[in-house]
């Protein structure tokens, strides 16, 4: 009967450190996918910020020069503010890596500890 209670709770155990890391793995994943999401956020963000607006001839006859100049600066706050949230995102990336590192050593430790329970 030892035996068997024994044997049971190391299979128990293995099963845990087996499962923790299988999940703590996908947990990683799910992190860089956020961060990959992000970096194509931020691809998006900066070809917008690229794109220079192209007034049409008429509009720019018909309104007054203040009117243009309006424009403009409308148009240079909006390239600025996507610059901005692109380069907000680069951190939240930074972190998402970095958390996924931390997530796939903790699941290298739960593996290393169920192949050491195996040998016991």
């Amino acid at each position: 009967m030892k035996f068997w209670t024994r044997w049971r709770a190391k299979r128990a155990l293995l099963h845990k450190y087996e499962f923790e890391a299988a999940l703590t793995e996908w947990n990683a994943e799910l992190s860089l996918d956020r961060g990959r999401e992000k970096r194509k956020l931020i691809a998006k963000l900066n070809a917008e910020a690229d794109v220079k607006p192209r007034p049409n001839i008429r509009i720019w006859l018909a309104r007054r020069k203040y009117e243009a100049d309006r424009e403009k600066n409308e148009a240079k706050k909006i390239v600025a503010d996507r610059r901005a949230q692109a380069k907000g995102l680069e951190g939240d990336i930074e972190n998402h890596e970095s958390t996924a590192k931390l997530l796939q050593r903790q699941a290298a430790g739960n593996r290393e500890t169920a192949e050491r329970l195996r040998k016991l």
